[in-house]
């Protein structure tokens, strides 16, 4: 196995630089512990898309692939990779692109592009993104006697699972690109844990017992558990959660905690602050939520308050945004990630209500915590 942290280097503010051919390239930022440790962290960005580069050569050797869309995808790739946040043989792998192009060149007659193409697309595009979120666990039992409308799932106590974490449910075979972009069997809430690997959930939301009905062996997806460790995500943006057009960041924040995820950063668009200790080296995801609306007569309009407000709002959203490209953050619009993390959303978005969260200079906290989440 390669030991890709040889090609890193961590210096004493907890900058990280990869090593390449034409010098070292800062990467990111580590604080979080020892030097090895962040060495370990960017190298395993590395080795995820090696992977990746590994399927994508055997298809194309396998001739499943069109040659042109393959060669303008490999060159893309190529270019982006003198920028991807990872620890590894960056030269190696460049090289290794490079004979993939060769291929493509060399085969004018494959055809099949689609399913490559994506692929091709994820190697660089956002590592570690929504589309490759595993099933975390399956259904086992479905329980529908005297009205009970039981799940029984197969993680328990051994699973460090509690009671209120919500999961949705795909068919079973649902994974990666095909879960982000189907549409939720159902989604369930964590009632009782019963044994190491057995617990029993209620049906929150259905969206045909009839037609599609939860059944033995469909799998549990939640992008904000995992049972080897604490999520970290942030959250950027106008966040409705029930409908009503006014930000809930403050119950989301609660929702979420009680899930075991920890809060890197949020954006308290009355105070246009951002929160919390900040997106790092840890933080998975950006959850974005919706912008400021407001018509340009408005926006040009000097000494409006909401105006004025909706833009520092704006401002700190960018700012997050940066910041998450910087670190090598995927984002993910934040109805997508609600969706498939089992919250139940209304089906019909209500507009946001500018005034309702841009009036006033007061502070919002989430419920019963600080101002940083701990």
């Amino acid at each position: 196995m390669n030991d890709w942290t040889t090609f890193g280097r961590v210096d004493a503010d907890g900058t990280v630089y990869v090593k390449t051919a034409e010098g070292d390239r800062v990467v990111g930022s580590w604080q979080a512990g020892t030097p090895e440790e962040g060495l370990a962290h960017f190298a395993r960005r590395f080795a995820d898309l090696v992977t990746e580069v590994d399927l994508v050569e055997a298809r194309l050797k396998s001739g499943a692939a069109d040659a042109s869309h393959s060669l303008a995808s490999v060159k893309r790739l190529r270019v982006t990779l003198d920028e991807a946040h990872v620890v590894g043989d960056i030269e190696g792998l460049s090289n290794r692109l490079d004979k993939l192009a060769g291929v493509a060149e060399a085969h004018p007659e494959m055809r099949d592009i689609a399913e490559l193409h994506e692929m091709l697309a994820r190697v660089f595009d956002k590592a570690g993104s929504l589309n490759d979120d595993t099933p975390k666990g399956k259904v086992v039992k479905v329980d529908r006697g005297n009205n009970r409308d039981l799940v029984y799932v197969d993680l328990g106590s051994a699973d460090y699972l509690h009671p209120q974490v919500s999961f949705s449910i795909m068919p079973a075979g649902s994974t990666g690109k095909a879960a982000s972009a189907r549409q939720r069997k159902a989604a369930i809430e964590i009632v009782t844990i019963l044994e190491p690997h057995l617990s029993t959930a209620k049906i929150i939301e259905e969206t045909n017992r009839y037609r599609d009905p939860i059944m033995p062996g469909d799998l549990l997806f939640n992008p904000a558990w995992n049972r080897d460790q604490r999520v970290h995500i942030a959250l950027c943006g106008i966040i409705d959660i029930n409908g009503d057009g006014i930000d809930d960041t403050p119950e989301l924040i609660k929702m979420l905690e009680k899930q075991g995820v920890i809060i890197d950063a949020w954006l308290d668009p009355r105070a246009h602050q951002i929160k919390g200790p900040g997106i790092n080296e840890r933080t998975e995801y950006l959850v974005l939520g919706e912008m400021p609306r407001l018509s340009e007569q408005v926006l040009a309009q000097e000494g409006n308050t909401i105006a004025e407000s909706a833009k520092a709002v704006l401002a700190r959203m960018d700012e997050m945004k940066n910041k998450a490209k910087e670190m090598g953050v995927a984002t993910v619009q934040y109805r997508k990630y609600l969706s498939l993390s089992g919250y139940k959303l209304p089906k019909n978005a209500v507009e946001i209500n500018a005034s309702s969260y841009l009036r006033g200079t007061g502070s919002i906290k989430p419920p019963d915590s600080e101002d940083k989440p701990k």
